[in-house]
C-alpha cells in the first residue's frame, strides 16, 4: 500500500473502486407498478340502434344528425350519474344496403371499472310503397285488368327519382310473369356512383272473379280454342 493510501485512508480500508460501495439502482416505473399493479378494463358489449332510412335518402345519399343521451359516473361518487347529450353525424353513402355499420367507438354509459361501449347503428330500409329493392335493383310490381293485358294500354311508371317517371305503350298481349327492364334507373351502386342498378316493372295481372252469361258466350265467340 502506498504512503497516500496510509494517510488518507487508513490501512485494510477498500479503496474508492471497491464493488461493496456500489448501491443497486431503483427501478421507478417497476417499484410503481409493485405498488399500484395496473388494471384491464373489461370493455362493455356494442350497443345496437336500427336507423330507418328511405330508399331516397339510401339512392342520394345524406347527412344525418343524431342525438344520443349516455350516462356518466361520478369520479368521486360511485354509482352516481349524471346524464350528457350529445349530436352525432352519420354520413350515409349512395348505394348503403340494409345491414351496414356505422360505429361509434366508446359512445356507450361511462362507468368507472368499464370501457365504455361501441355504439353501433344499423341501416334498416323503410318499406316503400312503389319499389323493392333487390340488391341495386328495383321492382315495381304493376297491376293491370285483363282486358289491359289483352288489347294493349298506357302506362306511367314510377322512378327513385321522385321528379321523373316513365310513359309506355304496350299494344301487344301481356302474359302472366311479363317483366319491362329499364337499364340504368335502380339504385346507385355504393362502389361506383355512376353507375345504377335496372328497374324491373314486373306486371301482374288482375282477373275477374266472374263473368255473367252474356260476357261467356262473348268471349266464346271471340276467342280461340
Amino acid at each position: 500500500m502506498s504512503v497516500f493510501q496510509q494517510i488518507f485512508f487508513g490501512e485494510g480500508r477498500p479503496s474508492l473502486n471497491s464493488q461493496s460501495h456500489k448501491r443497486p439502482r431503483m427501478n421507478i416505473y417497476t417499484d410503481r407498478c409493485r405498488r399500484n399493479p395496473p388494471v384491464n378494463k373489461l370493455k362493455d358489449k356494442p350497443i345496437l340502434k336500427d336507423l330507418r332510412v328511405s330508399l331516397e335518402d339510401l339512392h342520394t345519399g345524406l347527412t344525418k344528425r343524431i342525438k344520443i343521451t349516455k350516462k356518466i359516473e361520478s369520479t368521486t361518487h360511485p354509482k352516481k350519474y349524471r346524464m350528457e347529450e350529445k349530436i352525432l353525424e352519420i354520413k350515409i353513402r349512395p348505394g348503403w344496403k340494409e345491414g351496414t355499420r356505422v360505429t361509434f367507438e366508446s359512445e356507450g354509459n361511462v362507468s368507472q371499472g368499464t370501457v365504455p361501449a361501441d355504439l353501433v347503428f344499423v341501416i334498416k330500409e323503410k318499406k316503400h310503397p312503389d319499389f323493392e329493392r333487390q340488391g341495386d335493383d328495383l321492382v315495381h310490381k304493376k297491376t293491370i285488368s285483363l282486358k289491359q293485358s289483352l288489347i294493349g294500354s298506357q302506362f306511367t311508371v314510377p322512378t327513385i327519382d321522385s321528379d321523373q317517371s316513365l310513359d309506355w305503350r304496350y299494344d301487344d298481349i301481356i302474359k302472366p310473369g311479363f317483366e319491362r327492364v329499364y337499364t340504368q334507373k335502380g339504385m346507385r351502386s355504393q362502389k361506383d356512383y355512376n353507375h345504377r342498378g335496372n328497374l324491373i316493372v314486373r306486371f301482374i295481372i288482375q282477373f275477374p272473379d266472374g263473368l255473367t252469361p252474356e260476357q261467356r258466350d262473348a268471349l266464346s265467340r271471340i276467342l280461340p280454342d
